[in-house]
């Protein structure tokens, strides 16, 4: 069985209008499921190499010969979405959410306006013509954007079409792995606190295991609130929130693997993409 593995910043040539750390963390997540694929008993990973032609064509023809797909791609300009649109197209199962919860998950300002709709604890969150109801810090985030990019403090500028201000929730960044099986049974994978920049651009450094059970078990509960009452969150979804002295908040949902499957791999026991798959093609108990 084919098992089709797309990365979209090692798919696209060097000339590809990318940022940096895109590249370096999409390299990074694509070489670590590249091994454990090639671990898997009966499947053989596929990739989908440069060409002249556009992506979402070589995924679409690549994705017709394979039995399923892992995607991943940043959520900016709409690219995640187009991937998974493309695999669907195709017939090919997804290892991960569908197109219509990437495009629902992706928007901040939409997932803001669902968590305040579900009682689900997120920061105060602001359009750019919206008149802002309390003082404070706030960060001005892309509306679209993926990881840590174009996030920083909010001065008073003028924001663009494609912006909002969210209120700055002090505390521990934290991010939750949860394998969503077709049926919306969720399994937990180890919490990882996040290393972030403390130079206003608040860029991801990395980060590690969650060692405390008690600050462990809050992140899974804040992620598991997050992804509740949202259809097609699939497979593997990461969860950023704030663990802060008062309360825990729900930052964005990543509907994709995230950087984290980095240590996570080395944290379970068994082949992780193995767990992925038995929980989402096979709809196995783990």
């Amino acid at each position: 069985m084919k098992l089709l593995i797309y990365e979209h910043a090692c798919a696209q040539s060097a000339s590809a209008n990318l940022p940096e750390s895109v590249r370096r963390e999409g390299r990074a997540m694509f070489d670590a499921v590249w091994e454990d694929a090639q671990q898997l008993h009966g499947w053989e990973p596929v990739a989908v190499s440069d060409s002249s032609t556009g992506f979402t064509e070589r995924l679409y023809e690549t994705a017709r010969k394979a039995d399923c797909a892992l995607i991943i791609a940043p959520e900016f300009d709409g690219i995640l979405q187009a991937c998974v649109k493309s695999v669907e197209d195709a017939c090919c199962p997804l290892l991960g959410p569908n197109s219509e919860a990437i495009r629902f998950t992706a928007d901040k300002w939409n997932l803001y306006q669902h968590w305040q709709m579900h009682h689900v604890l997120t920061p105060m969150t602001w359009l750019p013509d919206s008149p802002l109801i309390q003082p404070g810090k706030f960060l001005r985030k892309h509306r679209y954007g993926a990881g840590s990019l174009d996030i920083a403090w909010w001065n008073g500028e003028q924001l663009g079409s494609d912006a909002i201000l969210q209120e700055y929730h002090p505390g521990q960044a934290v991010s939750a792995a949860l394998l969503i099986a077709p049926d919306g049974e969720i399994t937990p994978l180890p919490p990882c606190k996040q290393h972030i920049s403390t130079d206003g651009r608040f860029r991801y450094l990395g980060g590690e295991l969650v060692q405390d059970e008690m600050l462990q078990q809050r992140t899974i509960n804040i992620a598991c609130q997050a992804v509740a009452n949202i259809p097609g969150l699939n497979g593997y979804v990461g969860i950023d929130a704030v663990l802060g002295e008062d309360q825990d908040v729900a930052i964005e949902i990543n509907p994709r693997l995230t950087t984290s499957y980095l240590w996570l791999r080395h944290a379970v026991t068994e082949n992780l993409l193995e767990e992925i798959i038995a929980r989402i093609i096979y709809c196995e108990r783990i």
